[in-house]
């Protein structure tokens, strides 16, 4: 299974900051998503599904020998692949590469005054309707248009192009160290604490299935979730009806998920949904995939140990 590419300049990143969420639009190209379908397919664990509902199904855990699994039970080499366990943990370094580097933009503009404070809207390299002085905001609506001048004079369709397009984001290290999740990624980027995946497992959707609005334990799982088939619209941060103790929500947040992103989030503290699975939006090597009937969408689930 090829590692995605380090780079990824034209892959726009999305930062819900109050959540210390990082969606990485676009985090694998079409054959590294083909290519990680493919290692899925090869557990044999990718089994037949009921026409509603979810399927959820092992991968992957533990350590290269033997180690155990973050639910405290043991996994022996044969249980290991490691091909999963470093893409997750490069994908999570990616994130943790994000933060450093806003950080480290928000320290030199302090240190240097004089910098024009006005954010980038968008680089060179964002989506090519920007260089033809015309952009379409998806995230706003789908087939909604506006020109570049529109959007510049129209502040929160600016801030939308910016977070879109992952410039004119700024995070200062007070904002890092009072959110656990972007404290997280910090320890990941400088060594202080490298990431671990030790668990990696699969939830299959059909089109009609939804995932209800929960949170997964009692205490922080950091996730990074990858999506392969049919979009999906996702919540973050909607209050569940019985709050943990360790639970952060708010106002919710909600975003589409396409095939090949990637999103980092605290799974265990912040609640999270799928609302619902968009039908027939999957990549065209989906159809032609030869995975059991009523199969729309898959997310892999990579997670570090819990504490």
């Amino acid at each position: 299974m090829a590692s995605p590419v380090d780079s990824g300049a034209s892959r726009h990143i999305v930062l819900i900051k109050q959540y210390g969420v990082i969606l990485l639009k676009q985090a694998l190209n079409e054959s590294e998503q083909i290519a990680l379908l493919k290692e899925i397919k090869k557990t044999g664990n990718v089994k037949e599904m009921k026409p509603s509902g979810n399927l959820n199904f092992y991968i992957s855990s533990g350590t290269s020998g033997s180690s155990t699994t973050s639910g405290g039970t043991s996994a022996n080499s044969s249980q290991h692949k490691p091909q999963f366990h470093e893409l997750g943990e490069l994908l999570f370094t990616r994130c943790g590469e994000f933060v450093k580097e806003k950080v480290s933009s928000a320290n030199a503009s302090v240190a240097s005054p004089s910098a024009s404070t006005e954010p980038v809207v968008a680089s060179s390299t964002a989506d090519a309707s920007v260089a033809k002085n015309m952009i379409i905001l998806q995230d706003a609506g789908e087939g909604i248009e506006s020109t570049m001048g529109e959007v510049q004079n129209e502040p929160s369709l600016k801030r939308l192009l910016q977070e879109v397009a992952g410039e004119g984001i700024e995070l200062t290290m007070e904002e890092v160290q009072n959110e656990p999740s972007l404290k997280r990624l910090l320890q990941a980027a400088t060594n202080e604490k490298p990431v671990k995946v030790n668990t990696i497992t699969g939830v299959a959707y059909s089109p009609s299935s939804e995932l209800k609005n929960h949170c997964d334990l009692d205490k922080p799982l950091y996730t990074m979730s990858v999506a392969l088939g049919d979009s999906c619209d996702f919540t973050i941060g909607q209050k569940t009806i019985k709050p943990m103790k360790n639970e952060r929500s708010g106002k919710p947040v909600k975003m589409r998920m396409e095939s090949g992103d990637a999103m980092f989030f605290d799974g265990g503290s912040v609640p999270h949904a799928v609302d619902g699975v968009c039908k027939d939006t999957a990549p065209e090597f989906w159809k032609k995939a030869g995975l059991p009937k009523n199969y729309a969408r898959v997310s892999v689930l990579f997670r570090e140990a819990i504490a």
